[in-house]
């Protein structure tokens, strides 16, 4: 089986996936609740398809390391620690500070 790499790791090799297409009954993309069948539930009726085209939007790779960096900066979930790191990592970035220097700061004062 092979292993798929993450959009992350794509980017930062230079390879932007195709765009993918979703239908369903419901106006929902990537969120799990695409429907295939028609549906009725307390008063929203889906009986019109949607077509979803999820394509992403090619930036310089700066512009991720500077949402990254705020990321790290303003985290204030330890949960989040250990992913921002590995995205870090997946798009050859060198987080600065630590983690949630900025929240904790912003409390201080």
């Amino acid at each position: 089986m092979k292993k798929i790499e993450s959009i992350y790791v794509q980017i930062a090799g230079g390879t932007i996936p195709e765009p993918e297409v979703r239908e369903s009954f419901s106006g929902y993309f990537d969120t799990g609740r695409e429907k295939t069948e028609p549906s009725s539930f307390n008063g929203d009726i889906q009986v019109v398809r949607y077509r979803f085209t999820k394509t992403i939007i090619e930036e310089p790779m700066k512009i991720y390391h500077v949402r990254l960096q705020k990321l790290w900066e303003e985290g204030d979930n330890w949960h989040h620690k250990d992913p921002l790191e590995k995205v870090a990592l997946e798009l050859g970035y060198e987080l600065k500070g630590n983690f949630g220097d900025k929240c904790r700061k912003d409390q201080n004062n």
